[in-house]
């Protein structure tokens, strides 16, 4: 059992969930849950503007400044389209 608490993939999973804990921390509320809706719930852009009240520009924009804020933080590659 402890084997596989200490696993490799339970290290870097736990990992990966405390840098995006900590680099969520500096993240402004809309681009949060702009982020939570897309990654985490895997809607669309559209559905996200539709969620929000807010044109689909602006949900990519606030996307894309969410990235950019994030990346420093997290490691290389954690985002995927």
């Amino acid at each position: 059992m402890f084997a596989e608490l200490i696993s490799k993939e339970n290290i870097d999973y736990i990992a990966h969930s405390l840098d995006l804990s900590e680099a969520f921390k500096i993240l402004d509320p809309k681009y949060k849950t702009i982020i939570l809706l897309r990654y985490y719930h895997d809607l669309s852009i559209k559905e996200i503007a539709k969620i929000m009240n807010s044109p689909e520009g602006t949900v990519k924009s606030h996307l894309n400044r969410a990235q950019k804020k994030l990346r420093p933080i997290l490691k290389e590659g954690y985002f995927y389209e």
